[in-house]
């Protein structure tokens, strides 16, 4: 059951992938056209704006730890998790982005 704090998978995954902090009061409603009516979500062209700005190895991790961690238990979503963001961690990619944001220029990920 989804409650106010938790979001749902979708939107737990939407948080992972844009960097998107939840709010302690989403969702304010479980219905999806009074959220889209109101404006209080995200056009998709704003979410594909937002994910084409982060660094498209990460992305796919983020991707495929949501998508791998919902058919496990918890522990072992975690270790998967743990799995794959050593993989980014340790790609070319992580270094750009601090040292662009030091630099004050846009990242050039590359995807490795």
């Amino acid at each position: 059951m989804t409650n106010s704090r938790s979001g749902g998978p979708r939107w737990r995954a939407h948080c992972c992938a844009t960097g998107s902090s939840p709010s302690p009061s989403w969702p304010p409603s479980t219905d999806t056209a009074s959220l889209a009516a109101s404006g209080s979500c995200w056009r998709p062209t704003q979410i594909g704006e937002r994910l084409c700005r982060n660094g498209p190895l990460a992305v796919r991790k983020v991707k495929e730890s949501v998508v791998r961690g919902l058919g496990m238990p918890m522990a072992q979503a975690f270790q998967e998790e743990l799995r794959l963001a050593t993989e980014v961690y340790a790609s070319a990619d992580a270094v750009e982005g601090p040292a662009a944001f030091a630099e004050k220029r846009e990242p050039r990920f590359q995807g490795r």
